[in-house]
């Protein structure tokens, strides 16, 4: 049974304090999806299954998490950012979680996220990682808005299929069994090769590489290494 109270004052108190919580519900809620990623470590799959049961998380949602929770986690030691940040709106934590702990630190000093809507936040951001000065106007929308425009329907397309071949492994599809002719190896093999290299050269310009991802392609690819090198027969 829940206790609501009995008086204005308890009344008042547990409506302040369900508030509260409801504010951060979204930030704490990343931050246990981040640790979460750690302790699974290289089981994706096992790690997408335990979100999709216990988070109702899914697809590029869970990604989302890992990346906001990990930035809130990087500043935990900047108690007034942190404690900011935390209060957001979820949507605009998201393109927050582009940038590096020290980007956001500056960002903080000259703007005011809280009184900030959704489009100014992703604005800022997108300016600031197009090269803008930092100290000059980065909620300016016309600087973004024609590159962004140029690149939307690329980047839904290229979402979609992310999401999909995230989805088929969350369902536990039987990928080593999926391809029964060469032409469907042949396309399967390209797109691999482009969702991978993609992956590098994010990694590669980021200013906070997820070295725990890095470390995890690399032991699959050396796996995969040794089977081709089978294959060919190169160890025999």
């Amino acid at each position: 049974m829940i206790t609501l109270g009995s008086s204005i004052e308890e009344l008042t108190n547990n409506a302040v304090e369900i508030i509260e919580v409801g504010r951060k519900m979204n930030a704490t809620l990343a931050m246990i999806i981040f640790k979460a990623k750690e302790l699974f470590g290289i089981d994706s799959k096992g790690f997408f299954g335990w979100c999709s049961d216990n988070a109702k998380l899914t697809g590029s949602y869970v990604h989302q998490h890992v990346k906001v929770g990990k930035m809130l986690i990087s500043l935990q030691d900047k108690e007034e950012i942190f404690k900011m940040l935390t209060t957001l709106d979820f949507a605009k934590l998201i393109p927050l979680s582009r940038l590096g702990a020290t980007e956001i630190i500056s960002l903080v000093a000259s703007y005011n996220f809280e009184t900030m809507n959704r489009e100014e936040v992703r604005n800022c951001v997108n300016n600031l990682l197009n090269g803008f000065d930092a100290s000059k106007n980065l909620l300016d929308t016309k600087s973004t808005n024609e590159q962004n425009s140029l690149v939307q329907d690329e980047l839904t397309g290229f979402t979609t299929a992310v999401n999909s071949v995230i989805e088929l492994a969350t369902n536990g599809f039987d990928f080593e069994n999926a391809i029964t002719n060469d032409e469907i190896a042949e396309k399967a093999t390209g797109s691999g090769m482009v969702f991978i290299g993609a992956t590098i050269e994010y990694q590669k310009k980021s200013e906070t590489p997820d070295y725990q991802l890095l470390q995890a392609m690399k032991e699959s690819l050396e796996k995969d290494i040794v089977d081709i090198n089978n294959i060919l027969g190169v160890n025999k």
